[in-house]
């Protein structure tokens, strides 16, 4: 059983009981840092007693050790859950379990949203309402070193720890505390301690409470033993485990355990005395335990009844062996069922690794051996475990064995359980299981340091990348500049570390950075001749440049990509054709998103309807989703309204609840759904149906906000900020508009979205003319000339819509001539484009109709006449006939009453009577 002592540590345990007696708003989490083997986890034992005695609320120690509890989000929250309902006199989580049972079989997305909204809700007000009460709430979590790189780790600081500030949180693990990305709101409460080895006074009291120091002083060998262990509390109680009778290992005399031996060698030899191989003195009768110890050192989780019997068949006596292994001080009890299942004290398993599986004193390639023979019984194991989720339906605990089993097949077999890890991995990620690859990557991180360095290489890279879609960008990019930097010449690793580096740029919002890490990433692709990183870079290169706004940019290397990538397909074999052909269809639904939003939705809509006819094919259903809400958005540009919100509703439900990035780009296009459902001009007289639709589009566009603030997606922050301020200035919120809209242009600027920032400028010019605040429009109309149009930039709906904006102006303070030139020049513009929602040709001709026939009709003549002259000069007659046709019907109309024109010099430029 784990080690029952407890000596010492009297400050951390202060430490504790004064953030526990604090009042709310102070430090809450607890962070107990240091090496492996010095009474971390007594310590958190320590203090769920305390909690015991005092009466608080609190979970047990939970160890986040492992496959299950490192990975896998509803583990841990079910513990959690688990946990607080035994120390209460109801369930405070009752809620969240009535969710779970509510949407068994629900889409994942549903399904995961609610989940986690209940659990967060749940919890939060669980703190608070023993809060209330005078008492704090406490949860406490062991080895937290093994979530910094996973699903469970970003939740937890994320989400649950800001929502915890009325109870109290303790964390320990190895991590150093700059190691942990707190949140910045919650990052200066944290008080970290460093967890130290024992005093010389805790050191023989240790040894009193065991009963050993007599005999340790009587050997006259206290101060060699301490010397030797350091006074680390794993090494004291080994030697006192040595020291004492055990049914399975021989006792050592005290003496000899410190004879001869300096540092290294006593905690070698600690250690290395433990395991036995089987067949290893032939004719005596090997204990089972030391059989067995060595598979517990390897496996990667909890070993139980079933797994023993796989590991010693024909054994009969399998409670009596794990009865024997919980007398000991390094083996712990794990409440997988009953009995406990078992597995080693932390420390001591990586001292086993490096003192017993890895020495080279030691016969190590019989060691080698003996672990691939246990991984070769293990897969058994593992196929049976898959057969049976599968048969229940269980695609959950489905992935969640084929993660332990591939954990094996790669010790046995590096090369080849690789292959398979990153051919699994890139499918899963190619189809948004994030939650799946979580568990591979666990598989191939407890083999890390079995790999070669090549293997390393490419698993550091492929973890990066995995970092970046859960929204670490921030850590990922230090981690792709540090393998640069080792890497800096090497053409087989340097085009993939820039494409990396690009990739995480664009995803921080710097667009130019981007660029420059994919431009040198294609040069080398090409240089070196790596014909399938050529589509793959310029593909990268037209997504920036669609982030940036250049349109034509972006489609010339968007089809420069399909130009590639249909060259290199007639170039591999059929193995590889699958995952060519999916990276096509990408390219072509980033050719036709691309097409959609310049205004050219029949061409757009072409394009999109090939890639999800490829992506159909190819049984792609997330990909699939994706592309089939672009060709929901193009077609809703183009006036459509039939479908499309179920569709988008629809293709959401693709998506699972931790695929951040693409769910914030559902939530986007399914707000812009719904308020485009009704858009209806400049009417703010909505029935109660149409509020509600305003009111759901607000929703979505602030769950897509939410997503992006917390997963770090700046794509979507700007434009889901910018359509929000729209909906909310509908809804009468003027105040809340001009914040969020604000906030989208300063948030396009710093991130280059150049599309999104002159969108929100437009913006705020249309708000300030609503307000009739004329100064201010005219100060956004030469911010955009200054920072936009005059530096090239080529955005003709938007300016076209300012330049309106600007005649609107200048009509309302009656400067007719200058009105009618804006908007001849903004309607040409709009044109241009083509337009969508309010900011349709027609839409636009019918308030420049309303404006006309509020003039004088000799005035009408006029204005008409000199829209007629300017578009005719522009070529509308062939490029726009429906400017010219609107324009024509006003001039026949009036010369058909005889209204003869004002002349301009009649009506000078600035007068206000008439153009």
């Amino acid at each position: 059983m784990p080690e029952k002592l407890f000596i010492g540590r009297k400050r951390y345990l202060e430490t504790f009981t004064q953030m526990l007696d604090a009042p709310d708003g102070g430090p809450f989490i607890l962070n107990l840092y240091g090496p492996g083997g010095i009474g971390k986890t007594k310590i958190l034992q320590k203090i769920e007693e305390l909690c015991d005695e005092r009466k608080m609320p609190h979970t047990s120690v939970i160890d986040l050790y492992g496959f299950e509890m490192s990975s896998r989000l509803s583990a841990v929250e079910m513990k959690i859950a688990g946990d607080l309902t035994e120390t209460a006199e109801s369930d405070p989580m009752k809620t969240y379990r009535a969710v779970r049972d509510a949407y068994k079989g629900k889409p994942p997305h549903e399904r995961g949203i609610e989940y986690k909204q209940q659990f967060i809700k749940d919890l939060s007000s669980w703190a608070k309402r023993i809060a209330d009460e005078g008492k704090k709430g406490v949860l406490i979590f062991d080895t937290f070193e093994e979530v910094r790189y996973t699903l469970v780790g970003i939740r937890m600081l994320n989400d649950w720890l800001p929502e915890l500030q009325s109870a109290v949180v303790v964390i320990s693990g190895r991590q150093n505390p700059d190691e942990i990305d707190f949140p910045d709101n919650i990052k200066d409460l944290v008080v970290p301690e460093k967890v130290n080895e024992f005093s010389t006074e805790e050191a023989i009291e240790y040894l009193e409470e065991r009963g050993l120091w007599s005999a340790v002083q009587e050997e006259k060998i206290d101060d060699k033993l301490f010397d030797l262990s350091r006074k680390k509390p794993l090494l004291l109680a080994l030697s006192a485990d040595w020291m004492m009778e055990h049914d399975f290992f021989p006792t050592i005399d005290i003496g000899a355990l410190v004879e001869g031996v300096d540092r290294k060698s006593f905690e070698k030899n600690l250690v290395q005395r433990l395991p036995m191989l089987a067949g290893e003195q032939p004719g005596i009768d090997i204990p089972p335990e030391r059989l067995v110890l060595p598979a517990m050192a390897h496996i990667i989780e909890p070993l139980n009844e079933k797994m023993l019997k796989v590991l010693l068949p024909g054994f009969l006596e399998i409670r009596k062996v794990l009865k024997n292994l919980d007398e000991t001080s390094f083996v712990k009890g794990f409440p997988v069922g009953n009995p406990l299942a078992y597995w080693f004290q932390d420390e001591l398993r990586s001292l086993f690794h490096k003192h017993v599986f890895r020495d080279q004193d030691v016969e190590k390639e019989k060691w080698k051996q003996s672990r691939i023979d246990i991984s070769k019984r293990m897969l058994s194991y593992y196929n049976d475990k898959i057969n049976e989720a599968a048969r229940r339906g269980d695609k959950i605990a489905v992935e969640r064995a084929k993660a332990s089993k591939l954990f094996h097949e790669i010790f046995i077999d590096p090369g080849k359980g690789m292959k398979k890890f990153q051919r699994e991995f890139q499918a899963a990620r190619e189809n948004h299981q994030y939650g799946f690859s979580s568990l591979l990557l666990s598989a191939v991180r407890f083999n890390l340091n079995d790999l070669s360095e090549p293997q390393r290489y490419h698993f550091m890279l492929q973890e990066g990348r995995w970092l970046r879609d859960m929204g670490a960008v921030k850590r990922v990019q230090k981690r792709f500049e540090e393998l640069l930097e080792t890497n800096p010449k090497d053409p087989e690793r340097t085009p993939y570390i820039y494409n990396a580096l690009g990739a995480t740029a664009m995803k921080m919002g710097q667009y130019q950075e981007a660029l420059k890490y994919h431009e040198k990433s294609l040069a080398l692709s090409k240089f070196h001749c790596i014909n399938d990183r050529i589509p793959t870079e310029e593909q990268a290169l037209g997504e920036v440049y669609l982030l940036m706004g250049n349109w034509e940019k972006s489609v010339e290397y968007f089809k420069k990509a399909h130009q590639s990538a249909m060259k290199n397909l007639n170039q591999i074999d059929d193995k590889e054709k699958r995952n060519a052909l999916g990276g096509i269809a990408d390219i072509l639904a980033n050719i036709g998103y691309a097409y959609g939003i310049s205004g050219q939705s029949d061409v757009g809509k072409d394009y999109i309807e090939q890639a999800i006819g490829i992506l159909e094919n190819l049984n792609a259903p997330k990909r699939t989703a994706k592309a089939r809400i672009i060709r929901w958005d193009i077609l809703r540009r183009k006036g459509f309204k039939e479908g499309i919100v179920d569709g988008i509703n629809k293709a959401i439900g693709e998506f699972e609840e931790i695929d951040h990035e693409n769910r914030a780009e559902g939530y986007f296009y399914l707000g812009y759904a719904q308020w485009y459902q009704l858009i209806t001009g400049d009417n703010r007289n909505f029935t109660d149906d149409e509020r509600a639709l305003l009111n759901k589009a607000a929703a979505s566009f602030e769950q897509s906000i939410q997503l992006s603030r917390q997963f770090d997606i700046p794509k979507e922050l700007p434009r889901a900020l910018h359509e929000l301020g729209s909906v909310y200035w509908l809804l009468g919120k003027q105040k809340e508009a001009r914040q969020v809209n604000d906030e989208a242009f300063e948030r396009a600027l710093s991130s280059h979205d150049i599309y999104y920032a002159i969108n929100a400028l437009v913006k705020k010019a249309e708000f300030d003319l609503e307000d009739r605040n004329f100064s201010a429009v005219k100060l956004h109309a030469r911010e955009m000339f200054e920072k936009f149009e005059k530096t090239g930039y080529n955005f003709p709906l938007f300016f076209g819509r300012m330049k309106r904006i600007i005649g609107d102006v200048a009509y309302e303070e009656k400067n007719y001539a200058k009105a009618f030139q804006e908007y001849g020049k903004g309607l040409l513009l709009i044109a241009q484009h083509g337009g969508y929602g309010d900011y349709t040709v027609d839409k636009e001709l019918d308030r420049l109709e309303s404006k006309i026939n509020e003039l004088k009709q000799n005035h009408q003549s006029s204005c008409c006449a000199r829209l007629k002259n300017y578009w005719g000069s522009q070529g509308a007659d062939n490029k726009f006939p429906r400017l010219m046709a609107f324009v024509d019907k006003h001039v026949t109309r009036l010369a058909l009453k005889g209204i003869t024109p004002a002349t301009l010099d009649d009506y000078p430029a600035d007068d206000p009577k008439g153009c």
